[in-house]
């Protein structure tokens, strides 16, 4: 028993990443209180626990110094995902006023819910909202974790996180229940201790989360390092390096892809031209 409380012991070690995931949490609300840096902030917040998981030190400072690097690289993508978040608001309150107009006097947020607005159209437009937000919410738990390890232009971003919760959507459905319940729970069931909110709600569940996107972010990592040339087994390589050649690999699988299409294209007009000339 005298194990478990050694200053290395498991539970010393969970109370220190309790711990760090209490700062961490009050950095990334601090750097999202300037709405278009919140993508920043959540990047950086989702590297640093990847890095955390593996035991590395000096986390804090290098928070901050991704943050500064993915403001450079994650604020578009988080300024696009905010823009259709608030037209989805914004079309959810027409549909809701029109849904109210349409003779439903009594008409409440339960109703609403199941379809209960009235005429078929109303029901398939508020169908077609609910989609409209789970994809927004299925690429947002997603964008983050992938932007923490690959530098892609913002329409690279939000297309690469919309195949992964597509073709992940297991992983997908349970990354998104973190997300919603985690903060709802200290909300409302620790409502009369709010300072857990701020201290876990966000932090939480991403790391929670990372437990489920380790599984196939780490493997994307290790093919793409193989492919730059970076040694798996180095723990303590430099991070802006290995970022700078994450990159430079996707850039090159990225040029191979399209000449491998230029080819093909122009075999088959070839083709094209033989058969014109045959007939």
């Amino acid at each position: 028993m005298g194990g478990l409380f050694d200053v290395d012991g498991p539970i010393m070690n969970a109370l220190q990443d309790l711990m760090v995931l209490v700062v961490l949490n009050l950095f990334t609300i601090l750097c999202c209180i300037p709405i278009f840096t919140a993508g920043a902030a959540l990047t950086a917040l989702h590297f640093t626990i990847m890095k955390m998981k593996k035991g590395k030190s000096g986390l804090y400072k290098l928070y901050f110094k991704e943050f500064k690097n993915n403001l450079k690289t994650m604020t578009n993508t988080w300024i696009i995902l905010l823009f259709f978040a608030i037209f989805l608001a914004f079309d959810y309150w027409i549909l809701y006023r029109m849904a109210s107009g349409a003779g439903a006097d009594n008409l409440s947020k339960t109703k609403i819910f199941l379809f209960n607005s009235g005429t078929d159209m109303l029901k398939f437009l508020f169908l077609l909202e609910y989609l409209g937000i789970f994809i927004w919410f299925a690429i947002f738990v997603w964008v983050f974790p992938y932007g923490a390890r690959f530098v892609n232009s913002a329409k690279a971003n939000l297309h690469n996180a919309l195949l992964l919760a597509t073709g992940k959507l297991p992983r997908t459905l349970l990354m998104m229940l973190f997300t919603m319940l985690v903060p709802f729970f200290l909300l409302v069931a620790f409502l009369k201790v709010f300072p857990l909110f701020v201290a876990l709600g966000i932090s939480l569940p991403a790391y929670l989360c990372s437990f489920i996107y380790a599984g196939v972010i780490d493997p994307m990592v290790r093919k793409a390092k193989l492919a730059a040339g970076i040694p798996l087994e180095d723990d303590e390589e430099d991070d802006e390096r290995e970022k700078r050649l994450l990159e430079e690999a996707e850039e090159k699988e990225k040029r191979l892809l399209e000449e491998a299409e230029e080819r093909e294209t122009a075999g088959e007009k070839i083709e094209e031209k033989q058969t014109s000339e045959n007939q």
